[in-house]
Order: structure tokens, then C-alpha cells, then sequence
């Protein structure tokens, strides 16, 4: 079953707080339980946990006899179709990827909330993304992975947003697409660095891209990557120390 506690990192999940809206409660550890005296929330209620292991963990709460469970809001392997906001750090993930997303016919947002998302380089992919439409991922902080957020099909209409992602192999790339139906996605504000084998951004081929305001450092080749597209924006993004035989912080082809 799920340990947790609040200290440590023994035990699956560290608890953080218990909130009605904005409002934090005062909480206080009894034999495995956190306790909340005299709970009454007219808002949308919060538990938040750092998740330290990876897989499903579980939870119940009793509101004084009354009683419900509740899943982590994602685990390493998870495939997201509808709006998603982690409440923990993804730690370790293995397979392929750690998180895929599927669009099923409607828009919808993760937020990663600032949490972080850990797999294997070499063998695990961030966030691997297949022909979603209208889909925002922000505020995810990507670390030790093959490919930060790896693009494969004919997204459109799509936001990749205020992301973090480090010590990976590579870090944001659209592949394989075509010019009719990969069309109008946005990377935009993220910070990219410690890329090992190729470039920050990479995309091929696709439609009004807009690639803005990106910070990209200490990358193992061009910055930013370009082949084939057309119409595409790029613009006040700013890179650094950058290794490509080329010596180029943007190169189009």
C-alpha cells in the first residue's frame, strides 16, 4: 500500500497541505493520518503530496465517516485526454515515455504546476505527444530524459508553454509532420539547457509555427532548428552556448 509522511524521502508521498480555495488549514499527524479539526470548505477543496516514488498511490479521506479515495492526478506511464494538474513530482520514470498525450476531439490543458517529471535518458521521453489539436502544456519542469517533449504527427492549434527542461538528451521537437496539418503551434517562454546530444528546438517541416521567447543554453548543437517550414516566427529568443560545427544559435533549412 502508499506510505507517506511529512519529512523525508522514505516514504511515497510527502504530504504538503490541505487548502479550501487559497485558504491553508491547520493540520496535525496522528498514526499515519493527517487531521484536519472541524473541516468545512464552501470552495474546491486540496490535498497536495510531493509523490517521491513512481506508480499509482492511493489515499482516503474520511469527512466523519463519510468516505472517499483519490489517485495521484498522474504517474509515470499515464496517457491524458482531458485537463490534468500535477500535484507531485514524477521521479524515475521508465518505458518510453513518462507522460503521453492523446487528443480525443476537444482542448484541454496539463499543468505540470511547477512539479517535476524525472525519467531515464536514452530509453524515456518527457512528454510524448501524438496529433493532439488545441492542447496547452505549461509550467512542467523535465529533467534526465531522452527527449524533453517529443512531437510526432500533425498537432495544430497547440501551446507548449513556460517549460523547464534540462539534462536531456534533446529538448523540444515537432517531427514528421507535414505543411497541411501541423499547423499554428506555439513554444513559447520556455528554458531550455544541459542538452547533451542535438538541438533545443527542433522542427520539421509544419505551418506557422511561432517560436518566441525561448531561452536556450549549454546545448550540444544549433539552438534552434528549422527544416523545411514555412511562414514560421521566430523571434527575442535568446541562446547561449551553443556547440554545433556550424557555430549557428539558429539555423533554417
Amino acid at each position: 500500500g502508499t506510505t507517506w509522511g511529512t519529512v523525508g524521502n522514505e516514504n511515497d508521498l510527502m504530504f504538503i497541505d490541505i487548502k479550501c480555495g487559497e485558504e491553508s488549514f491547520y493540520s496535525h499527524w496522528e498514526t499515519d493520518t493527517i487531521v484536519v479539526s472541524n473541516y468545512s470548505c464552501n470552495e474546491t477543496g486540496y490535498e497536495s503530496s510531493r509523490v517521491r516514488t513512481s506508480g499509482g498511490h492511493y489515499l482516503e479521506f474520511d469527512f466523519g465517516g463519510q468516505k472517499s479515495y483519490a489517485r495521484n492526478s498522474a504517474v509515470c506511464g499515464d496517457v491524458i485526454n482531458a485537463d490534468n494538474t500535477l500535484t507531485g513530482d514524477l521521479i524515475n520514470c521508465s518505458g518510453s515515455y513518462a507522460i503521453a498525450i492523446q487528443n480525443n476531439g476537444k482542448d484541454f490543458t496539463l499543468d505540470c504546476a511547477g512539479f517535476t517529471i524525472d525519467g531515464n535518458r536514452g530509453t524515456t521521453d518527457g512528454i510524448y505527444f501524438q496529433n493532439g489539436n488545441n492542447v496547452t502544456v505549461k509550467n512542467c519542469k523535465i529533467q534526465e530524459v531522452e527527449y524533453g517533449f517529443l512531437s510526432w504527427g500533425n498537432p495544430r492549434n497547440s501551446l507548449i508553454f513556460n517549460n523547464t527542461i534540462s539534462a536531456s538528451a534533446r529538448g523540444i521537437y515537432f517531427y514528421d509532420g507535414d505543411y497541411l496539418y501541423m499547423e499554428n503551434n506555439s513554444i513559447i517562454g520556455n528554458t531550455i539547457y544541459n542538452v547533451t546530444s542535438y538541438s533545443g528546438i527542433l522542427v520539421v517541416r509544419g505551418y506557422g509555427f511561432n517560436t518566441s521567447n525561448n531561452l536556450i543554453y549549454d546545448v550540444d548543437d544549433y539552438g534552434i532548428y528549422n527544416q523545411y517550414g514555412r511562414n514560421h516566427t521566430i523571434s527575442n529568443n535568446r541562446i547561449e552556448n551553443t556547440t554545433s560545427t556550424a557555430g549557428s544559435g539558429i539555423r533554417m533549412y
